[in-house]
């Protein structure tokens, strides 16, 4: 569910972004 598997624990509202 991650965006690239790169921070999904950090950014988890920036994966939501982009």
């Amino acid at each position: 569910m991650d965006a690239g598997g790169w921070r999904t624990r950090r950014t988890t509202a920036v994966r939501r972004s982009v």
